[in-house]
């Protein structure tokens, strides 16, 4: 059976975990911040659409840092575990972010992960969260694409959605849920490769991709000094 594998990334708070909650109906609870969280991945059970399984794998980015809590020997393990991830290669990069003001911890995200360390080889879904107070939800994309693309982001498609779950307007948000679920798997199926793209092997070796995945880190904490 066809295996497609989709990589999730984006800033703390932007609604990965509910998405993610939602597109594979797990009940994990919503991810914080921790220290030494950098390339942490969390996998999610498998999920099958149309004979086609979708493998989900959530990353933690270098946003939700604090490089001065970081130990050599916790960004080791993520950067190993980073790799042996990425040896099956992504059909799919999914980068999640808020509506609102593009903040320099998005760019630093997307770049990172879209420009660095996948050298744009992977197309990337462009999913905004809270859109819950626009009608059409996919209005916020419209009028603000052209701001992505001033800062550097580009997608091979971006939606609006709301993932809100729970509280007292659950009556309100559940129906924009669902509408949002069927949206991003509709853009699933639109953007992600038929055939994964395995950068490994671009690289020419897993320890070539190491060392550059090493040195973008690097890159990264030396700025963040």
């Amino acid at each position: 059976m066809e295996t497609k594998r989709i990589l999730v990334f984006g800033t703390s708070g932007a609604g990965k975990t509910n998405m993610l909650n939602e597109l594979t109906d797990a009940h994990l609870d919503l991810s914080h911040s921790e220290e030494g969280s950098v390339f942490k991945i969390r996998q999610y059970q498998p999920v099958r659409r149309n004979n086609v399984v979708y493998e989900f794998f959530d990353i933690d980015g270098i946003s939700k840092t604090h490089h001065d809590k970081l130990t050599f020997a916790e960004i080791e393990d993520n950067i190993n575990n980073l790799l042996q991830c990425f040896q099956g290669g992504f059909n799919l990069l999914i980068f999640v972010t808020r509506s609102g003001t593009i903040h320099q911890s998005a760019k630093d995200e997307y770049v990172m992960f879209a420009d660095r360390i996948t050298k744009q080889q992977i197309p990337v879904l462009g999913v905004v969260t809270n859109c819950e107070n626009i009608e059409p939800m996919s209005r916020w994309v419209d009028d603000n694409e052209d701001v992505f693309v001033r800062n550097g982001m580009h997608f091979a498609g971006m939606v609006g959605t709301c993932f809100l779950k729970g509280g007292r307007f659950e009556a309100v948000v559940k129906p924009l849920r669902e509408e949002s679920v069927k949206t991003v798997w509709d853009a699933i199926l639109t953007t992600s490769k038929e055939q994964s793209i395995d950068l490994i092997t671009l690289f020419g070796s897993s320890s070539e991709f190491a060392k550059d995945v090493w040195k973008n880190f690097c890159e990264w904490m030396s700025n963040e000094m």
